[in-house]
């Protein structure tokens, strides 16, 4: 069921370009931090990190480089990823702790938390920060809805479809896919619900940081989602991230 409802979700993002206008902002974060070395801390099943990948290089971002790590790797789905986009794309096999990330990893990254930050509790998110902050690290978050179950209403219209269309996409079990559909549409209507009130709003974000060593500077904006929904997305560069790069 968990696979299915976050396989659904990816396919949601993708059909429904649901990051397309988080793109602009993402551009300007890389600008700002002088590189195109991503390093995604929560990639899951890798949809949402893939997604702007691409938009990246249809941007013109040729050199984007996107590495996908996880505390619970998902690696038969990675390696079809990485089957897919070559040396664009590579992920780290062994779990990975979003809050001790190795400096070999870390070092000459930004890291990128993309509809995920919600379902950590907040000492979680609290060592999250401390460490990018520790390490100097850009860190970059969004989330596709803000605390507002009314912002769910958006992802239901490429939502549905998505999950009507699950059996199809199924590798195997298409057939019990087709009978779990019920479970599957009242599953991922409720965790989307849910999900809207468990995201941290500005407040919460800036408190998490209000102990950072001076310089860094912090942005929280709003970004348009189809069907007027709204995201929303927070970032933090190091005095260090200062050089500006141009994507095309």
């Amino acid at each position: 069921m968990k696979d299915a409802i976050i396989e659904s979700l990816s396919t949601t993002l993708r059909k429904g370009r649901m990051l397309d206008g988080l793109l602009p902002h993402f551009q300007d974060f890389l600008g700002r931090c002088g590189t195109h070395r991503v390093l995604d801390l929560c990639a899951g099943a890798g949809g949402p990190g893939t997604i702007l990948l691409e938009s990246l290089q249809r941007a013109g971002c040729d050199d984007i480089e996107l590495l996908l790590t996880d505390l619970q790797p998902q690696l038969e789905t990675w390696r079809e990823l990485r089957s897919v986009h070559g040396e664009s794309l590579d992920f780290v096999a062994d779990p990975v702790d979003a809050t001790k990330i190795p400096e070999a990893l870390s070092d000459g990254r930004v890291r990128v938390i993309i509809n995920a930050l919600h379902h950590f509790a907040p000492d979680l998110v609290q060592g999250i920060f401390d460490d990018a902050m520790r390490s100097e690290a850009p860190i970059f978050i969004a989330e596709s809805f803000g605390r507002d179950p009314r912002g769910f209403l958006s992802f239901l219209i490429p939502g549905v479809p998505a999950l009507l269309s699950h059996p199809v996409r199924a590798k195997r079990g298409g057939l019990r896919a087709a009978a779990m559909m019920p479970a599957l549409m009242l599953a991922s209507i409720w965790d989307g619900f849910v999900s809207t009130m468990r995201i941290y709003e500005e407040s919460d974000l800036r408190m998490f940081v209000k102990d950072c060593p001076p310089g860094w500077q912090w942005t929280f904006c709003e970004y348009p989602v189809p069907w007027r929904g709204t995201g929303v997305l927070f970032c933090g560069v190091p005095p260090t991230g200062a050089e500006v790069v141009h994507l095309g």
